[in-house]
């Protein structure tokens, strides 16, 4: 889970529909950031049926959405197979690179108390 780019999603100011906001939003959710490494990608790999559900959009609403994210730069898919059939796509979150994620680490660390 990746609070910090979800945040980032909803406080911005892109100019995304309302159910690209909410796939992106989701996705950053889900997203893994390596523990301390602001350099490794922000990725996840949720089917597409979950992110359905956890959106409330309908299949062809999320379709769109994902398409439409890649298309303007905020996310790359590439698709995931096992055995050679396809299980679902790995997303990799552009719109939040290493410094803007050192930065929120530090915002967040602070208020915890801890200093770096």
């Amino acid at each position: 889970m990746c609070s910090y780019a979800t945040r980032a999603v909803y406080d911005s100011d892109f100019d995304l529909s309302g159910p690209e906001n909410s796939v992106l939003a989701y996705l950053a959710f889900r997203a893994n950031p390596e523990e301390g490494d602001y350099t490794a990608p922000l990725e996840c790999w949720p089917s597409i049926s979950t992110i359905c559900k956890a959106t409330k959009l309908g299949r062809s609403t999320v379709d769109r959405a994902l398409r439409s994210l890649e298309q303007k730069g905020f996310i790359e898919s590439q698709a995931r197979y096992s055995n050679r059939r396809r299980t679902s796509s790995m997303y990799t979150l552009l719109f939040f690179d290493a410094d803007d994620r050192a930065e929120a680490m530090r915002d967040r660390n602070q208020n915890r108390g801890f200093s770096y």
